[in-house]
């Protein structure tokens, strides 16, 4: 699985019960367009602002902390 993939699925998997599928699709959208680790951690912060926006600040937050560690861990 690439790191990509693997964002991805955290994303679902957080997102799933909290989300319309119109902003899921939108964070995913995000995420498929970053093509190196440079705009893969712009799209991880967009998509993590985008929660803290519309759903639950301490999820962001926590989804940021994952999500980058993630990303420095496979990358």
């Amino acid at each position: 699985m690439t790191v990509k993939e693997d964002l991805k699925t955290l994303i679902k998997e957080r997102l799933t019960e909290k989300a319309s599928p119109l902003f899921l699709k939108r964070a995913l959208d995000i995420l498929e367009l970053a093509d190196d680790k440079e705009s893969l951690t712009s799209a991880v912060e967009r998509v993590c602002r985008m929660i803290s926006l519309f759903i639950d600040t301490e999820l962001a937050h926590e989804m940021s902390e994952t999500l980058k560690t993630k990303l420095v861990k496979k990358t």
